[in-house]
């Protein structure tokens, strides 16, 4: 049976990936960036003992209604712990200064605890990416599947994808910071968490390069997956009745990328402190 909605797709994506990272039921687990808190509810449901943190007041407030234990936090002086896992789904590019993120999640783990990252590599986003991505939100918006902006343009003769994406993920940031719209992602709920934390500008955020990078002098990487991205940044504009049109985003850009055709822009890591 299909999704009842097209954020099930991220939420199930997320949770599936978490889960097998934690490895096994019982574990300290510490939300980075929690929004309404729906992954922090699932991993409460699975045994886990979560805290989760957000620097909104209005996410946090939705995350206890939930029954989570949610506070309002700055991650770089968020006191607590120690923690078996630190999750950050989608939140650690907009961390500033990335260093200082990286020394306090150190801090916050236990002896052999675990760093459990999703992001979407921004970096890695070409011209044939971004033209699967601004042609298919043109065929969603056209189709009435989508709701938002007016197309693209992706589509016609002369036109520049690579462009448009720049032009779309930093006008949508912008509106974001403004408190228009939410921004792209969470991890299977609206939010795009601060955390409190000074944030970075829209061509300032955090590329998976330099994420790796900096996480490589200080952890360990256990486990490393790339794999589909994209589909998740229409998640918040389709209609709540596209579950299957969500769940078939995903399986084309999978096999897109599966064929070399577009760039793998979903990026996981599991990593230990060295």
């Amino acid at each position: 049976m299909p999704p009842a909605e097209p954020a099930d797709i991220r939420r199930q994506e997320t949770l599936a990936f978490v889960a097998r990272a934690l490895g096994g039921p019982g574990r300290r687990v510490l939300d980075v960036g929690c929004g309404e808190g729906a992954l922090a509810l699932e991993l409460q449901r699975a045994g886990h003992t979560v805290t989760a943190i957000d620097g909104r007041a209005e996410a946090v407030a939705a995350a206890q209604a939930k029954g989570v234990d949610a506070r309002q936090a700055d991650f770089l002086t968020f006191e607590g712990g120690p923690f078996d896992a630190l999750v950050f789904a989608f939140s650690l590019h907009h961390m500033e200064p990335l260093p200082a993120a990286l020394a306090r999640a150190r801090d916050l783990l236990a002896p052999g605890g675990r760093l459990i990252l999703m992001e979407v590599a921004f970096d890695r986003v070409d011209r044939a990416t971004a033209l699967f991505f601004q042609g298919m939100r043109d065929v969603l918006l056209a189709a009435g599947a989508l709701s938002g902006p007016e197309v693209s343009g992706a589509l016609e003769p002369g036109a520049d994808p690579l462009a448009l994406w720049h032009e779309m993920r930093a006008d949508a940031y912008a509106r974001y910071l403004e408190g228009g719209t939410h921004h792209h992602h969470g991890h299977g709920h609206s939010q795009d968490a601060l955390h409190g934390a000074a944030h970075t500008e829209p061509d300032e955020l955090h590329g998976s390069a330099a994420m790796r990078a900096e996480l490589a002098k200080g952890f360990r990487f256990l486990h490393e997956e790339e794999g589909p991205g994209l589909y998740s940044f229409m998640l918040e504009d389709l209609h709540l009745d596209q579950g299957e049109t969500a769940r078939r985003l995903l399986a084309l850009e999978r096999g897109l990328v599966a064929a070399g055709a577009i760039r793998a822009v979903g990026v996981r890591w599991v990593a230990t402190p060295r």
